[in-house]
């Protein structure tokens, strides 16, 4: 979990270069102006997915994700909170100016990358008529507010602004940083709670975490104001204020509880089973018929024998289903004189043998049917199509051969991998599984999704035969 991995650093900055920090302020404040303008800038190109896996998340990632600020931000916060007189209060109190300043210098660079992405998700939804969803419309608002909440109270953080400031004035605009708290966490709960609601694991245990992090504070807060109103009962206030934590954290864990959605999607044995069906049924209304409707049959050659007191005369008569041939009777009749030409009973009856073993095969070869050819939707090949995601276009890539997905990727030119990669490894294998853009999407990445689902209909609408 980067908050975790970012709370590292934060507190070598503060256990160890706390005298650094309050002596030398400005090249600290220079520093996290660089790191935040160069995060901003990588971000915003293609050097940004050349980069190893570890540096794109582990330290690119606690900037560009608000982790490192998040920390920054708990330990300003915690300071108020902790009894008076400890030796956390000690080691912090002195520098908590230049600790909010410098926050503020790095918070900007996770304020900037998501901000573009906003517009251009912003502008992109009024242009293609999407809906907002409601986690976007809040997470804007929250966004906002923190924003317009923090730029002054990092201004009045400065020494030199501090003194010309009336300072009843500054200590009540001061307690504006009371709200920009508990915005960050609302922040954090709007963008994780979906998330873990789907079975994402690391983002359960981060809003275990933060809401541990953040209800301990307020509950800290609260029994510390109470015991300064009222010290006899600060025991009272303790149990109730920690009663009162321990209630939000359960809450939180159980409303965010979720599992991962079984996805029930056709399997391709039996698409492709039903396809064959298809071919079948089409191959048998459309055998050949003439078109008067008549049935043709092979023609049987018979010889039969007639007997007359003069001797026999032999007869060749041909039978077909759509034509009788005869002969027109004279009155004369040959006399065969020929013994030769005489057939017996015997020779008969081979004979007729013989003829219909010759038909036979003839016969059978004609009323067995001829195995049809498979019927395909698609052409084989690759096809790409491309579409709007979150805050940038998505390319997907399908391989199809006999109508079977062999291979299907995809590539998202500036999508926030936060959305992106959760819809991709969701939406991708149900379009393989079921040959169609028409899947279910991922919730909480609802323009990812769609994004997806779009350029995946493209790719297929062009293998269309």
């Amino acid at each position: 979990m980067l908050f975790i991995v970012s709370l590292i650093p934060v507190l070598c900055l503060v256990c160890l270069g706390d005298k650094a920090l309050k002596k030398y302020p400005v090249p600290f404040y220079i520093a996290g102006t660089v790191i935040t303008v160069a995060v901003v800038a990588v971000s915003q190109t293609e050097l940004m997915r050349t980069l190893p896996e570890f540096v794109r998340n582990y330290i690119i990632g606690i900037f560009s994700k608000g982790s490192f600020a998040a920390a920054l931000w708990c330990i300003v916060m915690w300071a108020g909170a902790l009894p008076n007189g400890s030796a956390p209060i000690k080691k912090i109190m002195p520098i908590r100016g230049e600790l909010s300043i410098l926050a503020s210098a790095v918070t900007l660079s996770h304020v900037t990358i998501y901000g573009i992405q906003y517009i251009k998700t912003l502008s992109n939804n009024i242009k293609l008529g999407r809906s907002f969803t409601v986690e976007f419309i809040m997470t804007c608002i929250a966004v906002v507010i923190l924003t317009l909440i923090m730029l002054p109270l990092a201004v009045m953080s400065f020494k030199k602004i501090r003194k010309k400031m009336n300072p009843k004035i500054w200590k009540k605009i001061q307690r504006l940083a009371y709200i920009f708290y508990a915005l960050i966490y609302v922040h954090i709960m709007i963008l994780y709670i979906p998330q873990a609601q789907r079975g994402m694991t690391d983002k359960y245990i981060s809003i275990i975490v933060y809401s541990i992090v953040f209800t301990g504070y307020a509950a800290m807060r609260i029994r510390k104001a109470l015991v300064k109103k009222n010290p006899d009962k600060s025991a009272v206030s303790g149990v109730v204020c920690g009663i009162s934590a321990a209630v939000i954290v359960a809450a939180s864990a159980i409303l965010s509880y979720g599992k991962a959605p079984e996805r029930k999607v056709p399997d391709i044995q039996t698409i492709a089973a039903e396809l064959t069906t298809i071919a079948n049924e089409s191959a048998v209304t459309t055998e050949d018929e003439p078109s008067d409707g008549t049935t043709i049959t092979s023609a049987v050659s018979v010889k039969s024998t007639e007997s007359t007191s003069n001797g026999t005369v032999t007869t060749d008569t041909s039978d077909t289903s759509t034509e009788t041939g005869s002969t027109e009777s004279t009155g004369e009749m040959t006399e065969e004189t020929t013994e030769d030409t005489e057939t017996t009973p015997v020779e008969e009856e081979q004979s007729e043998s013989e003829q219909n073993e010759e038909s036979e095969p003839e016969q059978l070869q004609e009323e067995t049917p001829q195995e049809p050819e498979p019927v395909y939707i698609y052409n084989n090949g690759t096809y790409t199509g491309t579409a709007y995601g979150y805050a940038g276009d998505i390319t997907v890539t399908i391989t199809i051969e006999n109508d079977v997905i062999t291979d299907i990727q995809a590539y998202a030119d500036g999508d926030d991998p936060e959305y992106y990669d959760g819809a991709m490894y969701y939406i991708l294998p149900q379009i393989q599984q079921s040959l169609s853009a028409d899947v279910d999407a991922y919730s909480g990445a609802t323009y990812s999704s769609q994004g997806l689902m779009d350029a995946a209909r493209q790719a297929l609408s062009h293998a269309v035969k």
